[in-house]
């Protein structure tokens, strides 16, 4: 059975993998970049440091990490409509 970790780099999802392993799992992780874009990059959005805190967990673990970009799918999805409903 293949278990997924949506991890954040933070404690919670970074103790969810630690138990994963103590149980006899292998994890792969997931990264959701969800940051919103300009022409230069991502605007004030801390995703490499946690990609790198993520990075860390899924080598300390020897576990398989994904990156998975939803940055347009949040945007058109939530933020889209959290304007849209205030207006």
């Amino acid at each position: 059975m293949e278990i997924a970790a949506l991890v954040s780099g933070g404690v919670d999802s970074s103790v969810v993998v630690h138990r994963l392993k103590e149980m006899g799992h292998d994890p792969v992780i997931y990264y959701i970049k969800i940051g919103m874009e300009d022409k230069d990059g991502y605007i004030d959005c801390p995703s490499e440091e946690d990609i790198e805190i993520v990075s860390f967990i899924a080598k300390k673990y020897g576990c398989r990490m994904e990156i998975v970009s939803l940055h347009e799918e949040y945007w058109d999805s939530v933020v889209r409509y959290t304007i849209d409903s205030v207006k």
